[in-house]
């Protein structure tokens, strides 16, 4: 058996492997440009659709290119593992099928596969710790979307300000604040004091007092529906901002966990 395999299952085939196999499937989705094309399939293709060939130096050489190949796989994607688990698995394939005058030139053949997915390995794990540098140093947790504070911004219309937004948004939502103020306390006092404003009103006192009640009540709902898209559009906000930041926690998650299975 290959290093390849014996490192598998030193790591644990049934745990670790899981675990590689389910993070790298769902770091698939959250790597951009990194794993959208597998820069490797057809290397790993040549490597499945490998037999034996009509002469044994034949099937060595072609064993030899293959690996020669594999030794300038991309370890940049989820997938690099499998060219040197295939390559293990026909090598050891041709121990079996192969006469023993071969078995040194296999056992060499195999000590460099060995050695080659050493290399890729450590290269590998190199790729990933970056990644996972550069995943902590994006998660800003000063912009971090978290406790009463943020809502509070929210019922106030301050949320553009808390997210520094762009310039515009914050102004549009000063200005609808600043009309849901003027809203709210007009549609107060027309309400609370009506007297006030008809003083010089050329209707009835009756038909005053109801009007100036209908403006009161039709400036607090003016007010409201301002207030209230003000406010839902805060807080969709801040739910897409929280779902940002979870996507970032369960993607440094992910690949810490994929990490572990190589270490």
């Amino acid at each position: 058996m290959g290093l390849v395999q014996a490192f598998i299952n030193q790591i644990g085939r049934e745990a670790a492997r899981d675990v590689y196999r389910s993070s790298s499937k769902k770091l698939k989705t959250l790597v951009n440009n990194s794993t959208e094309a597998f820069t490797n399939q057809g290397i790993l293709n040549e490597i499945k659709n490998f037999e034996l060939h009509s002469s044994e130096d034949s099937t060595l050489l072609k064993l030899s290119n293959l690996i020669e190949k594999a030794e300038n796989s991309e370890v940049d994607n989820f997938d690099w593992e499998e060219i040197f688990l295939e390559l293990d698995n026909k090598i050891e394939f041709c121990k079996e099928a192969l006469g023993n005058s071969h078995m040194a030139d296999l056992e060499v053949l195999d000590k460099k596969n060995e050695v080659n997915f050493l290399k890729k390995k450590n290269q590998h794990v190199s790729v990933i710790k970056e990644m996972i540098k550069q995943a902590k140093k994006a998660d800003n947790t000063a912009e971090r979307p978290m406790g009463w504070f943020v809502f509070l911004t929210a019922l106030l219309g301050l949320t553009p300000i808390y997210f520094r937004q762009s310039t515009a948004r914050i102004v549009l939502y000063l200005f609808t604040i600043g009309i849901v103020a003027v809203c709210f306390f007009y549609g107060y006092m027309f309400l609370s004091y009506p007297t006030q404003f008809i003083a010089n009103s050329k209707m009835g006192i009756q038909e005053s007092l109801r009007a100036a009640r209908s403006l009161g009540i039709s400036l607090l709902v003016l007010g409201s529906i301002f207030y209230a898209l003000i406010t839902v559009s805060s807080f969709k906000h801040i739910r897409r901002k929280r779902a940002e930041f979870g996507a970032k926690e369960d993607y440094l998650l992910l690949l810490e966990q994929y990490l572990s299975a190589y270490q």
